[in-house]
């Protein structure tokens, strides 16, 4: 975990690359990516515990933010290889660089989001003669940040009635049983 591989991530993070796209750019493997993340959430969890304070991610925040905030996100960001605060649990001192990755993350991804926010806006919106048009941008949010289309189909049957098989009993449940499968590959590929 040095300074190259966190800034690395968090700043394609806040260019707006995905979390995968990011890892590839910084060349961290996705599993490694998981588990600094894993175990900055379960350090930020613990902290809360022994300094009995619901918003450690306030505090870490306010750190930040006093040092001179978040930057680019990149390996010359001051936070990288500032001294752990005093304030931070001693028993929790080897976890500080990766509580303090998932805030950088968070920070990153909220403010790359914005900016697609911000473009879809104004695409949708029309600029300077130009139609509105905000696909582009809609791509855009749908890769990097998982947003989906939430329209639904549902099927009904004639006149809204039942769909109506006709099929075995032994048929309809060999069907079934693999569409559950195939839904449970779906899920978990997500």
């Amino acid at each position: 975990m040095t300074p190259t591989r966190l800034g690395g991530v968090a700043s394609a993070v806040l260019q707006g690359d995905s979390i995968k796209a990011s890892c590839h750019s910084a060349l961290v493997p996705e599993p490694t990516y998981v588990t600094w993340r894993q175990r900055g959430e379960a350090a930020i969890i613990q902290a809360r515990t022994e300094l009995d304070d619901d918003d450690i991610e306030g505090r870490i925040w306010a750190w930040i933010e006093h040092g001179g905030g978040f930057g680019t996100c990149d390996n010359r960001s001051w936070y990288w290889t500032a001294p752990t605060p005093r304030w931070w649990p001693k028993t929790l001192k080897d976890r500080w660089t990766t509580a303090l990755f998932v805030m950088v993350i968070a920070y990153a991804r909220a403010r790359s989001e914005q900016v697609y926010r911000a473009t879809v806006t104004r695409a949708a919106q029309g600029t300077a003669g130009q139609p509105a048009d905000w696909k582009a941008a809609q791509f855009m949010l749908t890769h990097s940040f998982g947003w989906r289309d939430a329209s639904r189909v549902e099927v009904t049957g004639a006149d809204g009635g039942p769909i109506e098989v006709q099929a075995s009993e032994d048929q309809v449940l060999a069907a079934l049983a693999a569409l559950a499968a195939k839904r449970r590959t779906l899920e978990e590929r997500a």
